[in-house]
């Protein structure tokens, strides 16, 4: 996760999983509706996340994904 993706989870929660689909963008507008705090953690956890469920490493791997993560690449 990048230093301005970073920020953007902390200032404006929905904006930062704009990319990760809308259903997560619908998931961080209720959180931080709820509280800015949870919707500040949730956008975290989702954007630190991959497409494939692991945590992505600095060199952009991922981490603990899927099996079939390690054969799409």
């Amino acid at each position: 996760m990048s230093f301005f993706r970073a920020l953007l989870c902390i200032f404006f929660p929905p904006l930062a999983v704009v990319d990760k689909g809308c259903g997560s963008v619908l998931v961080i507008t209720m959180l931080t509706i709820a509280g800015w705090i949870p919707g500040v953690l949730g956008a975290l956890i989702i954007s630190g996340t991959s497409d494939y469920g692991g945590i992505e490493d600095e060199t952009g791997g991922i981490v603990g994904g899927s099996i079939m993560a390690d054969h799409i690449e």
